[in-house]
């Protein structure tokens, strides 16, 4: 027999808002991954709001997302407890990271169904982190950190040699989730593998980062 929660979907929240008086913006329901994600998603829709339409960010449950998603997945059904696509509408939307989604939707019907649906909203890159930590961000982050303009290391220009380094290795590890093989190479593996862990002495920024990255590069080949 089906729950309250489980009734929670667009019909509802649309006949909740329409009984709101008519002088008021209609509030559109949006679930998220984490709290983190709600300042992000905020400063994305809030562009969007107007006389008519609001957005209330929030978690959909104290469960995890993760596992949440895991479930979107794996079922095609699921995305948070008692949520299921079928639940999604004008009136109730998800935001959610793509992680390797975006990337392997033609390999995965799941996937395919998250990316199809127009009421998921789904980062471009990987997750929200590769939206707020960019190359061109970084000397900023840095500034507000150590109070200092001074710039030490061409973060674009590092960014971008590393990441021809690591990118047929990125493409190894996307092929076996493509596969449903990850044990073979999980993104764990992928992560050590390109760690940079040289801690250059502030003199000598520029000689060290090249040698971490040259050992980087001998350990994807």
């Amino acid at each position: 027999m089906p729950t309250l929660k489980e009734n929670l979907n667009t019909d509802y929240w649309g006949a909740f808002a329409h009984l709101l008086p008519k002088s008021l913006a209609k509030p559109v329901l949006v679930y998220v991954e984490s709290e983190a994600d709600i300042a992000f998603w905020r400063n994305i829709l809030h562009i969007y709001e107007n006389s008519s339409i609001r957005f209330e960010i929030q978690l959909p449950s104290n469960t995890s997302f993760s596992k949440g998603k895991q479930k979107a997945l794996d079922s095609g059904k699921a995305i948070f407890e008692h949520l299921t696509i079928d639940n999604l509408g004008a009136y109730l939307v998800v935001c959610i990271d793509s992680d390797y989604d975006f990337l392997l939707e033609k390999y995965s019907e799941k996937a395919q169904q998250i990316h199809e649906n127009k009421y998921i909203f789904q980062t471009y890159t990987y997750s929200t982190e590769n939206l707020k930590c960019y190359a061109e961000s970084l000397h900023a982050i840095c500034v507000t950190t150590t109070l200092n303009d001074s710039p030490k290391i061409d973060f674009p220009a590092l960014l971008k040699h590393f990441s021809a380094i690591i990118y047929e290795l990125f493409l190894w590890n996307l092929y076996f989730y493509s596969k449903k093989e990850e044990a073979h190479f999980a993104m764990s593996d992928f992560c050590n593998t390109i760690k940079i862990l040289a801690q250059p002495k502030p003199d000598d920024y520029v000689k060290e980062v090249a040698k971490a990255l040259e050992r980087i590069e001998n350990k994807v080949k």
